[in-house]
């Protein structure tokens, strides 16, 4: 499309921050306004090109090509919106000239009216191009008129921009030869009634080969910049660009845009910010991978100096193409773009993404197009009514009853609030830096399957590894041992390393771990002497690291025990152990129950029916409340071609509960290696390896995932798992929490741009991705690798680990990275939030607890929200009404929505309006002209009379902002008391209410929860 007019005032509302980002130094995320929409009522045969315009108050035109609908082949027709998106009129037709080809148009919008030019049509000696204008109501001004004056040969490829005075400015492609070798671009004036100012332009001074698929951008004053491609072949070509002003005056030569050179750049395009500066955008391959494009940008100031050099503004990927741009008045643009989305069958979609005035990406690329099946693509974008833009693009398969194309589109308004970015779509953010989990470092530390670390619901996490050649006191341990190392929830050490097993002669390995109760329980293969002989022990840790058990056995015997095992425990601390052993039919697998103590619960029992073949690489998640499921890959070709991936279920007896189940639905090639966990509702998601995707092999492998229900039915579809494609995407960990969010870690080639490197991605309940992948190590050189591993605390944070070589200067070291949910309105993880205190502990706010919020404001600004919250809950230990000072420390509430995403956060500071009552009994906070956004009272009772250490807490506000609204039940309401000021958290209060907690009279726009 043509660049447009950088005119267009900041207008628009202010928006609610989208995921992804928080306080920062640009305009905020731009989120989708209404519902994707259909821009062309004609549907028979072929709708494609679409490009779009739009005006300062909101409004714009859609022009696309259609065939046949004039009936003389391609002809050009419009639409024109409201700035609601409603459609103003009828569907026109904007060439009066029928007969012929009227193909690819490109617009610009002006406020009183817009102008539209197209190519491909007779000029009397081969293809010419042409244009019309029309008012803001869209009448024609006048009829077609042609553009080109010189007609020898072919012109094409049209491109347009206007000036804010409404002079407009078109350039071409002339295959005429005229510039003496091959195609050149050449451009004409035309004032704001249509008539031509001057004579045509060459624009290109190097004429050597071809040079064509020109864009134009016009700033305010009509200076204009011409970009365009030029080279001796499709696959031989730069970027090149110049400077005009408003007279059509060369500003300077042409000037190379691109200084990256290897391989192809193509399908440039620019736009204008307010202030004259401007961003040129392109296709380059190769840029961020051999096996891929990307599109790229660069940013100019309004003398022409680049600010920096080209920066890739999609994610890695395959081929994407087709991008388009448009600028806001501050520096901010968006970029949109085709690219194949992996389901299903790689079709391609329209994606857009945001880049700060700093030239950061904003988020992650977001799907403008909503339909997968076939080919979204062709996208254009324009801004529309100051910080609002509109994305269109053309859609096979989605007409009913046209499978040749048609043209949709979706409204976006950005934020006026700042931001920056933050993975996983906002939802999540690592903690601190990435640290290392072994200190004994002169020999090899690594994990060798999954399962390496666990968390607790406080949580702590204890990760367990392999080392070689460990000295444990005086002694050297002969042969590899298996150790392990408690951390509290930040990462911070809470243990030194210790070593598990007792008997230290010949190997000791394969360890697993899984939070049971209060502790961990820890499973590993080892060998304990002549007369038990090799197989399976295990060990059981409390909560603060020390071991409440000895070794015991799980499977052993002097002929060999079983191996490959997987541990999950349950609530009341009992736990399943599952693994391989041979079963008269190749590898089968097996399992055994045991109790909180490490005694076992029934006999050994056979996992898997089927027993043709090898049935392998098992993996097992267990309920709080004790059932199970395990998964494995299953040989013998049971989804009809090689390798698939099985499961079944188990109930809290350990009794199967059915058959087992095929989870592949995409069944060519291999799936291999899954990995499963389950949420707090007992749904379960299960990923796992594939070396075949449709493109084919040459890829390398991908992850996929299906997500089932509590009784076992599928929830959805299978899904893709990782958005990065190139080379091998394989050994995937899952860890899902309670309110079912899932984190997939794997170990990735190329993104880290050193060989191995550890990925993440983060799912939302319903399976969908919450970001693209986040690269996790931070150290890259050489390899990060080896199994790596995710644990939950179920509250939304978790913690990944892996093996990493020569970062410790060893072959192989042990290391880990925090992720949280609970972030502050700077994005940082919030330490005073209950899941996160560190210190103190976190209590259900269970008694009766009660949140109204009514006179509800979708307007964040508003300021006109009632809030009554009321509750009671049970102080830990020794801790009573009497421990409490929010006098002398302050207090604080927070209400967040579904997702987690704090929605109010008001902290009472300590001081005067704080006081106690004679009898010692209760805190009182009050403050009438509610200074702490609305909150007028804050009440704390002590209970002790109805239960040990309970109290009450009570908060009223007004006229204060608690944007909490109707669809994002269920509600979590937290209290915080302690040294608030500094960010310490002696005691927390929680509750969440589910959305059968909660009524909205939408009458009384009135929230009522309670349990």
């Amino acid at each position: 499309m043509g660049a447009h007019s950088a005119r267009l005032a900041a207008a628009g509302a202010a928006m609610a921050l989208a995921g992804g980002l928080v306080a920062g130094p640009a305009h905020g995320f731009a989120t989708p306004v209404g519902g994707e929409f259909h821009v062309n009522s004609h549907t028979t045969d072929y709708q494609i090109l679409p490009e779009v315009c739009g005006n300062d108050d909101g409004t714009f035109v859609v022009t696309w090509s259609s065939n046949y609908q004039d009936g003389y082949g391609f002809g050009v027709f419009g639409q024109r919106f409201d700035s609601d998106g409603s459609a103003l009129g009828t569907e026109f037709q904007v060439n009066s000239t029928s007969p012929g080809y009227q193909f690819k148009p490109d617009s610009c919008c002006t406020n009183n009216g817009f102008v539209v030019v197209w190519g491909f049509q007779s000029d009397g000696d081969g293809a010419g191009i042409f244009g019309r204008r029309f008012d803001g109501t869209g009448t024609p001004l006048g009829t077609d008129f042609q553009v080109n004056s010189h007609t020898t040969g072919d012109q094409y490829y049209p491109n347009i921009c206007c000036a804010d005075n409404g002079d407009f400015i078109v350039v071409w492609e002339d295959q005429d030869g005229r510039d003496g070798d091959g195609s050149g671009v050449f451009g004409q004036r035309f004032d704001n009634a249509g008539s031509s100012a001057g004579t045509e332009f060459q624009v290109n001074s190097h004429t050597t080969d071809d040079q064509g698929a020109a864009v134009a951008s016009c700033d305010v004053d009509g200076n204009f910049v011409v970009t365009w491609v030029g080279g001796p072949t499709f696959n031989d070509t730069e970027i090149f660009a110049r400077r005009f002003d408003a007279s059509a005056v060369p500003q300077g030569g042409e000037f190379a845009v691109n200084s990256f050179t290897t391989d192809s750049q193509r399908y440039a395009n620019v736009c204008h910010h307010a202030n004259g500066d401007f961003v040129i955008v392109w296709a380059a391959n190769g840029f961020q991978s051999v096996f891929s494009s990307a599109v790229v940008a660069k940013r100019y100031d309004s003398t022409g100096v680049a600010k920096e050099a080209e920066f890739a503004v999609t994610e890695l990927g395959l081929g994407v193409g087709d991008p388009d741009v448009s600028c806001g008045d501050d520096g901010d643009f968006e970029v949109t773009y085709s690219g194949a989305d992996p389901i299903p069958l790689y079709e391609v979609t329209t994606r857009m993404r945001q880049v700060d005035s700093t030239g950061t990406p904003l988020g992650s690329s977001v799907i403008a197009s909503t339909t997968k099946l076939g080919y979204q693509n062709q996208s254009a974008i324009a801004r529309a009514g100051g910080d609002g833009f509109v994305v269109v693009w053309r859609s096979t398969y989605q007409e009913a009853g046209n499978d040749y194309g048609g043209i949709y589109g979706q409204r976006f308004q950005t934020s006026a609030t700042t931001t920056t970015t933050l993975p996983f779509g906002g939802f999540a953010n690592p903690e601190g830096g990435e640290f290392q989990i072994n200190t004994f470092p002169t020999s090899e530390q690594f994990v060798e399957q999954g399962s390496a670390v666990a968390r607790a619901s406080d949580g702590k996490f204890l990760v367990v590894w392999t080392t070689e050649g460990r000295q444990e006191g005086n002694a050297a341990i002969d042969g590899d041992a298996v150790v392990a190392r408690l951390f509290e929830a930040d990462g911070t050490p809470a243990t030194s390393e210790f070593l598990v097993n007792t008997y230290t002669t010949r190997d000791q390995n394969e360890p697993v771990v899984t939070a049971a109760g209060d502790g961990f329980v820890i499973v590993w293969r080892g060998y304990a002497g002549a007369s038990v002989g090799t197989g399976l022990f295990g060990r059981i840790v409390d909560g603060d690291g020390a071991f409440t058990s000895n070794n015991f056995i799980v499977d052993a015997s002097t002929s060999g025990g079983g191996f490959n095992a997987d541990v999950a425990g349950a609530a009341d601390g009992s736990f399943v152990v599952v693994w391989e052993d041979d079963d008269a039919s190749g590898d089968g697998l097996f399992g055994r129950r045991f109790d909180a103590t490490g005694a076992a619960l029934g006999s050994v029992f056979q996992v898997n029916d089927y027993t043709t073949d090898d049935q392998r690489r098992l993996h097992v998640a267990q309920r709080s409340t004790g059932e199970f499921v395990v998964v494995w890959e299953s040989a013998g070709d049971r989804d009809g071609d090689s390798l698939a991936v099985v499961g079944r279920r188990f109930d809290a007896a350990g009794a199967p509960d059915g058959t087992e189940f095929l989870i592949n639905s995409y069944t060519t090639g291999f799936q291999f290696n899954p990995s499963v966990d389950y949420d707090g509702a007992g749904n379960f998601v299960v990923v796992w390896d594939s070396n075949y995707t449709p493109f084919g092999y040459i890829y390398g492998s991908g992850l996929f995932g299906q997500r089932f229900g509590d009784d076992g039915s599928p929830l959805g579809t299978e899904f893709h798992v990782n958005s990065f494609l190139p080379g091998y995407q394989r050994a995937a960990d899952v860890a899902a929490d309670d309110d079912g969010k899932f984190m997939v870690v794997w170990q990735t080639e190329y993104i880290d741009g050193d060989r191995l490197g550890v990925a993440a991605r983060l799912f939302d309940s319903t399976g969908v991705p919450l970001g693209n992948d986040l690269q996790v190590n931070t150290f890259t050189t050489d390899d990060q690798y080896r199994s790596q591993s995710v644990a939950t605390d179920g509250k939304g944070n978790f913690v990944v680990v892996w093996t990493s070589d020569q970062q410790d200067g060893f072959r192989g070291g042990m290391f880990g990275q925090v992720f949280c949910t609970d972030l502050d309105a700077d994005g940082v993880c919030d330490r005073i939030v209950c899941q996160r205190t560190g210190v103190g502990s976190e209590q259900d706010i269970s008694i009766k607890p009660k949140l109204v919020l009514s006179k509800i404001n979708t307007d964040a600004a508003a300021g006109n929200d009632k809030l009554t919250f009321k509750g009671e809950l049970q102080l830990p230990g020794s801790t009573s009404f009497g421990s409490l000072d929010p006098g002398g420390e302050g207090a604080r509430l927070l209400l967040a929505a579904t997702d987690g995403t704090v929605r109010s956060d008001d902290t009472l500071p300590a001081g005067a309006a704080w006081s106690t009552n004679g009898a010692g009994n209760s805190w009182s906070y009050k403050d009438k002209a509610g200074s702490v956004n609305g909150i007028i009272k804050m009440q704390i009772k002590d209970r002790s009379k109805k239960g040990s250490n309970q109290i009450q807490v009570i908060v009223k506000g007004k006229n204060g902002t608690y944007p909490i609204l109707a669809g994002d039940e269920p509600v979590q309401a937290t209290v915080v008391f302690g040294d608030v000021s500094a960010g310490v958290a002696s005691e927390c209060g929680e509750t969440a209410f589910s959305a059968a907690d909660c009524k909205f009279n939408g009458a009384a726009n009135k929230l009522s929860c309670k349990q």
